[in-house]
């Protein structure tokens, strides 16, 4: 019923199973989307929460637990509520692989608030956690941007040069190649 668009149907199924069911933590996180669908955020904070206070009996239910903090986050974002935004990105484990996503989302969330030493920090533990990700020239640009924010001009100027440093060798590659073309 969910995936054919018969929301009323889902949400009656996923009400339906019982807390022992090994798939309730699932069928509520469902829940609590069709409700942020239907566009009643409030319900939809109200799934999520449920979802988030359940005992987890799984590594698959930490896992669902760990998706509806991002919704929670992405919820509180839409609705201007910066800190609470905050305070669910940043219970998402390092452990998880979530993780790098809930920085990223913690990151904008922060640049949105003006919190550009919050923003900072976030990207901060990304290229800490992996810093060796495709992402991580255009982080440490944006870490450079945000420097320049917050008037440190030095730490910018490191940031941008790191960047340059990180993208000069594709961009040799790329003339190699148009050059042989």
């Amino acid at each position: 019923a969910y995936f054919r668009d018969r929301p009323d149907e889902a949400l009656a199924a996923f009400q339906a199973l019982p807390t022992s069911n090994p798939y309730y933590l699932r069928a509520r996180y469902f829940y609590a989307t069709i409700w942020v669908k239907k566009g009643d955020l409030a319900a939809g904070l109200i799934g999520f929460d449920t979802v988030l206070r359940s005992q987890p009996q799984s590594d698959a239910d930490k896992e669902i637990q760990d998706l509806a903090r991002l919704a929670v986050g992405r919820l509180y974002y839409q609705r201007g509520e910066f800190e609470k935004a905050r305070d669910a990105y940043t219970s998402i484990p390092r452990q998880s692989k979530y993780f790098e996503d809930a920085m990223n989302e913690l990151a904008w969330t922060a640049i949105k608030a003006k919190d550009y030493k919050g923003a900072y920090r976030a990207l901060d533990l990304m290229l800490l956690q992996n810093p060796d990700s495709p992402q991580a020239p255009e982080l440490r640009l944006l870490v450079g941007n945000l420097h320049v924010r917050v008037a440190n001009f030095a730490l910018a100027n490191d940031a941008f040069l790191q960047a340059r440093d990180d993208f000069e060798p594709i961009n040799l590659q790329l003339r190699e190649t148009q050059k042989r073309a």
